[in-house]
């Protein structure tokens, strides 16, 4: 590594030993307050993670009883258990630490109370004999589903807040690094004139990188997720940067991945649609849309278990990814419904991908373990922008009803959507 230290000591070799004590002194506060740096931002991980995973573990909250709504089934309420009691335990780890902010338990505190209130109506929800009978299991869920977002939204305050606390740190240390930097060049630069060159080379190999990691780290405090630092550096301060960037990308992976599969989560796919939707509008392209259910996957599970319907989950979500391209975009819709935007493609390639995505499902079976393999296959839906629908929500109905065609047809198979907007797309 070309590091900084051996930098400033070629350069001190230059002047009198007065000022090489002086600058091997402000040398080593120099790698102190990088240190310092460093842990500030690891700390800060450290403390973001625990908060995330609780976010995982809140955001699967709401689908058990979703599912019963539907499925009516004994798993949806062990599914509902496993889930309560590690979002309990989690709240019980996070809430037993010491917080710098009040704020930030105040935050922990309210979103506490408005997941457990989301858990009472998924209790009630999950304790009706016959919930898709009953009428007032509509407005629970509506109520339930509310009052999940609303805990989710809080804990994502908590987040930035916890970012901008890290922020305001990294701030403190770079300031104590300019005040050290320019302490450095004022003594060098009442020296020789070597003396003031060297004093320059050090202001601008360390404190330009410094000021664009700075920069980097408050937009990603202020919720850039995806800024990144480009400090191209075999340094301290290159090193620095490239941790902020694998954190940056593993937080950013949090947040928009579903943590089973590792394809989109469903708050990212509603994001993403609008802007492919906005995008093709633009642009005057088609939009192809897939929805895509696994077969009789409730049988799975109950023949074979939920982790065993887990491995399937996440064997189909491969082979629907390494069927399309790469800038087609996956997304768990929910349960075990998987969505794919497919940008500027009309419904000759939406078909042709869905068949795709088929027959690489259905063709080879799931191996779990060494004595069990398990054979699935998968019904799509196939809509189009803007020959079926203009707008997101239309094209995801349209397609949610040709995947309901396609099961009503006997499974395993494509069906298309048929709907003509009745209104031309607007520039």
């Amino acid at each position: 590594m070309n590091s900084i230290r051996s930098r400033l000591l070629a350069g001190m070799a230059l002047v009198t030993i007065p000022l090489l004590v002086l600058g091997i002194g402000s040398f080593i506060y120099l790698l102190k307050a990088l240190h310092g740096l460093d842990e500030v931002m690891e700390e800060a991980f450290d403390e973001a993670i625990p908060i995330m995973r609780l976010e995982s573990f809140m955001a699967r909250s709401a689908m058990p009883a979703n599912d019963y709504l539907v499925h009516g089934g004994v798993q949806e309420r062990e599914e509902f258990t496993l889930v309560e009691q590690r979002t309990v335990k989690a709240f019980s780890e996070i809430m037993g630490n010491e917080f710098d902010l009040s704020n930030e338990y105040k935050l922990l505190q309210e979103a506490r109370n408005d997941w457990q209130r989301g858990r009472e109506l998924s209790r009630r929800i999950l304790a009706l004999e016959k919930p898709h009978e009953t009428g007032a299991a509509k407005k629970e869920m509506e109520e339930m589903d509310a009052a999940y977002d609303k805990a989710l939204a809080t804990v994502d305050s908590l987040i930035l807040e916890m970012i901008r606390e890290a922020v305001d740190h990294a701030e403190g240390a770079h300031k104590t690094l300019e005040k050290m930097i320019r302490l450095i060049v004022i003594t060098f630069s009442v020296g020789i004139i070597l003396i003031l060159f060297v004093g320059v080379t050090i202001s601008r190999s360390i404190l330009q990188p410094l000021k664009s990691l700075q920069r980097g780290v408050r937009s990603f405090g202020e919720g850039e997720l995806g800024v990144r630092v480009e400090v191209q550096r075999d340094d301290e301060i290159g090193e620095l940067a490239t941790v902020f960037n694998r954190m940056a990308e593993q937080i950013r992976d949090f947040a928009t991945r579903d943590g089973l599969t590792g394809i989109l989560d469903r708050r990212e796919f509603n994001k993403r649609i609008v802007e492919e939707i906005l995008r093709a509008r633009r642009y005057k392209h088609p939009l192809g849309f897939l929805m895509i259910d696994i077969d009789h996957f409730k049988m799975v599970n109950d023949q074979y278990g939920h982790l065993a319907g887990d491995a399937v989950l996440i064997g189909v979500a491969r082979r629907v990814v390494a069927a399309l391209r790469p800038g087609d975009k996956t997304a768990r819709y929910g349960g075990e419904e998987i969505v794919v935007i497919l940008p500027e493609t009309a419904m000759d390639g939406a078909m042709a991908a869905a068949e795709r995505i088929r027959r690489a499902v259905g063709e080879e079976s799931f191996r779990i373990d060494d004595a069990t393999e398990i054979r699935v296959t998968v019904s799509v839906g196939v809509a189009v922008f803007p020959q079926n629908a203009l707008d997101e929500t239309n094209l995801v109905n349209e397609a949610d009803g040709a995947l309901y065609r396609a099961k009503e047809g006997g499974r395993n198979r494509v069906a298309v959507s048929g709907a003509k907007p009745e209104t031309t797309i607007k520039n």
